[in-house]
């Protein structure tokens, strides 16, 4: 009888838990999401050191580029709150997480003649080094981290919609 009576106090009101870590699992299945995606064409100047036209390479670059900005699922921290019923869900802002340049979408303007460049495969290593900086600084000014963001809470919400109790709902913040 004791048994039934505890159970009838502390087994009848419980709420169902909410099992966090299960969630973070849910989202860290993959360590990034990518929520924008950005292709922009950019120009860049090569300037070689060394003596001109004898070993001086400078040209400029006409380049395109893919742009992905998103999130690290890692640093995304979930709480539950049981009484007011709410999943806490707090994601990091956006961040530029690769900037590829197409190596088939290149070409060369204003290129120095140089008797004797013995490194021209340097020199190119060197210029995409720089057109993905320069993609870089122009992806941050084009808006893409704000979209980025304003993504990532859509996704983040979608992909835990089914994995949430009944009753509970989601609250997103930055």
């Amino acid at each position: 009888i004791l048994g039934i009576i505890l159970f009838a106090i502390f087994g009848i009101n419980r709420k169902p838990k909410v099992d966090t870590v299960f969630l973070k699992q849910i989202l860290t299945k993959s360590s990034e999401l990518t929520t924008a995606k950005l292709t922009i064409t950019g120009l860049s100047d090569y300037n070689d050191e060394g003596v001109y036209i004898f070993n001086r390479a400078d040209f400029t670059m006409c380049f395109t580029a893919i742009i992905r900005a998103g999130i690290n699922l890692e640093n995304v921290q979930i709480d539950s709150d049981p009484i007011q019923k709410k999943i806490l869900i707090t994601i990091p802002e956006a961040e530029i997480m690769d900037v590829k340049v197409d190596p088939n979408n290149i070409k060369f303007y204003g290129t120095g003649f140089a008797l004797f460049n013995v490194n021209e495969k340097e020199d190119l290593a060197k210029a995409l080094s720089l057109a993905e900086a320069d993609a870089r600084k122009e992806a941050s000014s084009t808006g893409i981290l704000d979209l980025a963001n304003q993504q990532s809470e859509t996704l983040i919400k979608g992909i835990l919609a089914n994995a949430i109790p009944k009753g509970y709902t989601m609250e997103v913040k930055k």
